[in-house]
């Protein structure tokens, strides 16, 4: 792909937004809603179990609890529940936090670069519209992104599937979301020859894109450093979005 038109995809939470905090209170949300979905008279402990079980085997516990116990839930059911009102505003509060802000600056950053170098920027998450955009906003970031660029699982591209099965969840890391990400951005952007450089801070999710010459993989390392150092053609480590920018 030398030579390509370059574009940037990332994930949003921990990579765009990172905060420990906000991680552990969409964790505990998750935890309800396996317990909501599987038996709400369950102890927390045993839903704290299986929500991490279903995470670390599928990479999403909605895709697990879709396939093990209720394959007619849906990813509204998820997004409905988890990111609800109060979660919502609890993410506007703890985006005033010095920490997001100066995130929100790096991220100013690399946006006015890309744009200044007509390499477009599309967001890719598992989180819904709602979320996303009210994090962009409060990171005083939204204005700076093309609304058709937010990729979320709530995203109308997902809708009138050619895929068949019934109740069809559109997430990472399922191969069948990249192609139609993948699709959406090309068609979108109107070029045959884009690379896609993708960050994400979820290793998982980038497997599938793994030995493919349209996506480049990036993993955007945690604060805490969990992940080794990388650099080679198939992966490449960063710990931070500047980083990004020996890559335009």
């Amino acid at each position: 792909m030398i030579g390509s038109k370059k574009c940037f995809v990332l994930d949003m939470d921990g990579v765009i937004f990172r905060h420990s905090g906000v991680s552990l209170q969409l964790n505990s949300k998750v935890n309800l809603f396996v317990k909501k979905s599987v038996n709400k008279y369950m102890d927390d402990g045993k839903a704290f179990k299986i929500n991490t079980q279903m995470y670390k085997e599928f990479g999403h516990t909605l895709i697990g609890l879709q396939k093990i116990y209720d394959k007619n839930l849906e990813i509204k059911d998820y997004n409905n529940f988890v990111y609800d009102i109060e979660f919502i505003n609890y993410i506007k509060r703890s985006c005033k936090e010095d920490g997001v802000q100066e995130d929100g600056k790096t991220f100013k950053e690399l946006l006015k670069a890309c744009n200044n170098r007509n390499i477009p920027v599309y967001i890719f998450s598992n989180a819904n519209n709602e979320w996303c955009n009210t994090v962009l906003d409060k990171m005083n970031v939204l204005e700076l992104i093309n609304k058709n660029n937010i990729i979320t699982s709530d995203n109308e591209i997902y809708d009138n599937s050619s895929i068949t099965s019934t109740k069809q969840i559109f997430l990472k890391p399922y191969t069948h979301t990249y192609l139609k990400v993948m699709d959406y951005i090309f068609k979108n952007e109107d070029y045959d020859d884009l690379q896609l450089i993708y960050v994400d801070d979820q290793l998982k999710n980038l497997i599938p894109i793994m030995n493919n010459s349209i996506w480049k993989p990036i993993l955007m390392r945690e604060k805490e450093g969990y992940y080794e150092k990388i650099c080679t053609d198939n992966l490449y480590t960063i710990d931070d979005l500047s980083e990004l920018h020996m890559l335009m």
